[in-house]
């Protein structure tokens, strides 16, 4: 009888339990020599998992079976060759179709009877239950480990590396450097794309070694771990590490992502016009619309284009305010940003001392994030009940259900509560007029177009009637301007 002797072993089973290649090498080679059986050939699969059949000496053996070069498949044991009932079906199902039978030497399996068939069927249902109740006690320790701020192991954020000793997530400087470099570029107008590029330039590069685009960019922004919270098994597990950047960034950023996707097409799309949308006529109310005119023909045959702004109405005489010019906007825009971020620099000089407390708002929300935290907790408490058949299927659905309507409370809460900050707090307007000042002239149009939209409300601008000369700018004044 022609046999073929199937090997597998996984690198833990050889660190546990001794399977090595080797030793079922030579117990299954005396077993066939016992029986008088001739060894056709060895099948040998190292470190691969039994949990399908998609192993190449597996189905090697399979073929060599169809072709009738093998008569029996001798294994060390049953769990050598699956540990899937479906996947033994399938197996028993192959051999008896060309007639071949199977065999384990540690374990009395013999195909060749409806009883032995039976008796085998039976064992590898319970090894299927064996690896899926392994997987569930697996995936419920990483889950206790990940609430006692343990990581579980596997790629560490970027920002951060793992301390095998602590078994904890802790700050990388040079990865974080650039993560606030990334954060900072974004939230000063620029996009994803030219975001990757200013990080390039600057020499950087993933951690890879790679350079930086626009979708690894998108992933830092929008991973929560930059605030201290990581994402982990659907779950995310809120004050796990040490923040890089502040939670009001972080979420500033989210929504300045989310107001770009939400912004029109019209207000999005390419324009010359930064202003156009947010500026209006302080005479009458109405929008001031982008136009140029062309200049006198030069020598080299080009003409240049002048960018000014005309009130909507006054094209049907509604209103008297004349065109003003894209640079008279441009500058006395800047001028009132500038006295803006003097008076709210005064503010927040006064208000330092106040400032230190932590307010009210402050701590319910951190209030609401605790009890929170705490369901989530307790949810995973119930399925490990529930696991220990300590409590019912009933049981577990019940309060389950009792958590989520819970949570969904204390969220709707939470929103509420972050809503009710005031959207002009010094120290942020401080930072913000800062940031928008200092970068506004290196942004082209477009750009200079997308962060008004996100920034401001509304600008209301007034001039004086006469038209500016080359030596005397028209004079112009903002009535008005309103912040997001």
């Amino acid at each position: 009888m022609k046999a073929g002797l199937y090997i597998r072993v996984s690198t833990d089973e050889q660190a546990k339990h001794g399977f090595s290649i080797r030793a079922q090498k030579d117990k299954l080679t005396k077993f066939a020599t016992s029986q008088d059986w001739d060894i056709e050939d060895y099948y040998i699969e190292e470190g691969v998992s039994a949990k399908d059949m998609l192993r190449p000496e597996l189905s090697r053996m399979f073929e060599d079976i169809k072709t009738g070069k093998i008569d029996v498949v001798l294994v060390y044991k049953l769990d050598r060759i699956t540990r899937s009932v479906r996947d033994l079906y399938n197996i028993l199902d192959l051999l008896e179709q060309h007639n071949c039978k199977f065999k384990s030497a540690t374990e009395v399996y013999d195909t060749t009877s409806a009883i032995g068939r039976m008796f085998i069927t039976l064992v590898a249902s319970f090894a299927q239950f064996e690896r899926e109740n392994l997987g569930e006690r697996v995936r419920m320790g990483m889950e206790r480990m990940m609430e006692e701020g343990k990581f579980t192991g596997g790629i560490s954020p970027f920002g951060y590396h793992y301390n095998k000793e602590a078994k904890t997530l802790v700050i990388d400087d040079d990865e974080a450097q650039v993560l606030r470099l990334i954060f900072d570029s974004y939230m000063r107008g620029l996009g994803e794309e030219r975001t990757a590029k200013k990080v390039n330039q600057m020499g950087h590069t993933t951690r890879n070694g790679t350079t930086w685009t626009g979708k690894t960019i998108r992933d830092i922004l929008t991973n929560p771990v930059a605030a201290g919270h990581l994402r982990w098994g659907g779950e995310v597990y809120r004050n796990f590490v040490d923040p890089i950047i502040s939670e009001d960034q972080f979420q500033q950023c989210l929504k300045l992502r989310e107001s770009r996707r939400e912004m029109s097409p019209r207000a999005a799309g390419p324009s010359h016009y930064p202003f156009s949308g947010i500026l209006k006529c302080g005479r009458c109310g109405a929008a001031l619309k982008g136009q140029y005119r062309v200049g006198r023909v030069k020598e080299d045959g080009s003409r240049s284009k002048f960018k000014h702004y005309v009130c909507t109405k006054a094209r049907g005489g509604s209103c008297d305010f004349k065109q003003i010019s894209d640079t008279v906007v441009n500058d006395v825009f800047l001028k009132r940003l500038n006295q803006d971020l003097k008076d709210y620099q005064t503010a927040l000089d006064k208000e330092k001392d106040a400032q230190q407390e932590v307010s009210n708002i402050e701590k319910e929300t951190r209030y609401l994030e605790a009890q929170i935290n705490k369901i989530q907790s307790r949810k995973r408490k119930w399925q490990l009940a529930y696991a220990d058949e300590a409590i019912t299927l009933e049981e577990l659905k019940e309060r389950t259900a009792e958590d989520r309507e819970a949570h969904e409370i204390l969220t709707k809460q939470l929103d509420e509560l972050k809503q009710e900050q005031p959207d002009a707090d010094p120290v942020y307007m401080v930072d913000a007029l800062t940031d928008f000042i200092e970068n506004w002239h290196e942004l082209d149009d477009q750009e200079k177009k997308i962060t008004l939209q996100l920034f401001v409300e509304r600008v209301v601008i007034d001039a004086e009637d006469r038209r500016g000369t080359k030596t005397q700018l028209r004079q112009a004044w903002i009535t008005d301007i309103v912040y997001k």
